[in-house]
């Protein structure tokens, strides 16, 4: 590499990103739980030969379903859907996008799926799970209970893992734990919600952490789990009326927790190095090169502030540094700052 080729090379962009990168990852830990449950559907009676009566319409469920499929078509007809920039397309942006403001892109990641199996297992649950619990609370409650879990559950997955993953299983995770919660005042969720079949679910969420740890499979268990929670805490204000100042201010506390890392995530490294590419851009080098350094030590391997910093470090003359920094970010990543053809 010559003294003078890399200074050419513009900042990465760490904001709204059009890279390929790995797909994001597929909320997708309670599909094979209920895969089960949309085998058996009502026979998971409370009594032993109870069967349900006919379910009332459930409009809201069937038109989150209808939508899923609709943009999973369009994956489709576009070729791979899996990659960024198809994502990008039908609404899903990276973790830059969202922090310059884009915080509608934590709802509609709910209706994206770009595997058949993860489409179908997910408007299973939904199915199985929706058409007991619209019908109980109301379709525009219902409604407004995904389109509050979607992005809630969202927002957790970008704090702990720099994405929002897709799927619809962060609100179904939510679902589940308001009908978990909730099944003693609205006896009905009892006939898809046995104890065996509550027990399988729980256990399978924390098997996906395993499946995630150990790199098998990549899986948003942060939206899962932080989905879980707001239907357990929204269930739980609406049957435990006498207790509902304290539930209430724990779910004042967990929106809020679910809305800080959109302006304040000084754990991530993704996010270090957005608030360096913005000072950068700004001509703030010295301010660019601290956030540079900050999300290199939290990640050595972090090649894009690796990178950039060595870029800030040209502009201000300190040629040195900025080439051992530069190749560097090209030992961990040898087509980083490359012109593709």
């Amino acid at each position: 590499m010559s003294a003078d080729e890399p200074y050419s090379q513009p900042p990465i962009d760490v904001g709204l990103g059009q890279g390929e990168g790995r797909p994001p990852a597929a909320q997708s830990s309670i599909d094979a739980a209920m895969a089960e449950l949309s085998g058996r559907g009502p026979l998971h009676t409370a009594e032993a030969g109870q069967r349900p009566r006919r379910q009332p319409p459930a409009p809201v469920t069937t038109a989150i379903a209808l939508v899923c499929i609709g943009v999973y078509l369009g994956l489709l007809i576009h070729g791979n859907g899996a990659s960024t920039e198809t994502l990008l397309k039908f609404g899903m942006r990276m973790p830059g996008g969202i922090w310059d403001g884009a915080y509608w892109a934590l709802i509609t990641p709910a209706f994206i799926h770009y595997a058949g199996l993860h489409l179908y297992f997910n408007l299973s649950a939904l199915w199985v799970l929706g058409r007991f619990m619209e019908p109980a609370i109301g379709s525009w409650r219902f409604l407004a209970f995904y389109l509050a879990a979607a992005p809630l559950s969202a927002s957790f997955q970008l704090a702990a893992a720099d994405e929002t993953g897709v799927g619809a299983s962060g609100a179904i995770c939510a679902i589940f734990g308001f009908m978990w919660i909730a099944r003693w005042r609205y006896r009905q969720f009892q006939l898809v919600l046995s104890p065996q079949t509550i027990r399988f679910v729980l256990a399978w969420l924390v098997f996906c952490v395993v499946l995630t740890y150990f790199q098998i499979l990549n899986i948003g268990n942060a939206a899962h789990f932080s989905g879980l929670a707001f239907g357990v805490l929204v269930g739980a204000i609406a049957i435990y009326r006498d207790r509902r100042k304290p539930l209430g201010a724990a779910l004042a506390l967990f929106v809020a927790a679910a809305v800080i890392p959109l302006f304040w995530a000084p754990w991530s490294p993704y996010w270090l190095g957005y608030k360096g590419a913005i000072a950068h851009r700004a001509q703030r080098f010295d301010e660019a090169i601290g956030w540079y350094t900050r999300a290199i030590e939290i990640d050595p391997s972090d090649a894009t502030s690796m990178w950039n910093r060595g870029l800030a470090r040209a502009e201000l003359g300190q040629t040195e540094a900025a080439l051992a920094d530069m190749t560097q970010a090209r030992e961990i990543e040898p087509r980083i700052g490359r012109h593709e053809d």
